[in-house]
């Protein structure tokens, strides 16, 4: 089921061998996200009283650098707090996100593919992240002065004039900051502005996900 808004372009159901897949384009990233399980795991790991997540981070072309071990491991903390796990002990949910485009704001791109991939599965959710990119960028105005501006959904162009660029994760339950992934240092003020900013769009971004998940219910229909 595709769905197109003036945030994003998603297409749930996008891989037919997975339990729940979804691609989603922000901006100018596109990031491929399929999810496996709840399945079953090595007697070694298993957690006898909740499940377990495992993210395979895949770039679009070579082998993930140690960056992309490094966002793969804040996008499975960010999916064991989501995800009710305690439902599913000695079991396994994995997560498999591929890079097809990266210009900017990947891993909030990252983190809402994977959230749609399962919520495609059906897995339940003790509440649905909404990932949004804020960075602070260097910029020139009409008469040639720097000023630092923030620009929601930074593309690449904006993250190489970037001073520092946080990804702010919501609870949609709530609408509280969940976790953020920060680069660069800021001012406390700054960063309260950056959070602000963050927040008003993840409400938009939500009532999005919300769309697809209707629209993909009525579809299924």
């Amino acid at each position: 089921m595709s769905f197109e808004s003036k945030i994003f372009r998603c297409h749930q159901g996008y891989l037919k061998n997975t339990d729940g897949s979804a691609l989603l384009t922000e901006g100018t990233t596109s990031v491929l996200a399929g999810v496996y399980g709840p399945g079953d795991i090595r007697e070694s790991r298993q957690n006898a009283q909740k499940g377990v997540v495992e993210v395979n981070f895949r770039p679009k072309i070579g082998i993930p650098t140690l960056n992309e071990k490094y966002l793969e491991q804040f996008v499975r903390k960010v999916l064991e707090s989501a995800i009710i796990l305690e439902d599913h002990p000695r079991s396994c949910f994995y997560v498999i996100t591929q890079i097809m485009e990266s210009r900017g704001s990947l891993l909030a791109c990252s983190i809402n593919a994977a959230v749609l991939a399962l919520q495609d599965a059906g897995v339940s959710m003790n509440f649905i992240p909404v990932a949004v990119c804020v960075a602070v960028c260097e910029k020139e105005d009409i008469n040639g002065v720097k000023n630092n501006q923030m620009v929601v959904g930074p593309n690449k162009e904006d993250e190489e004039t970037q001073i520092a660029h946080m990804t702010f994760t919501f609870n949609s339950v709530t609408n509280n900051l969940a976790c953020c992934h920060q680069q660069g240092s800021l001012s406390q003020e700054m960063y309260d502005k950056c959070l602000q900013l963050a927040q008003q769009e993840s409400s938009d971004k939500l009532k999005a996900f919300r769309e697809v998940l209707s629209a993909n219910y009525i579809g299924c229909r």
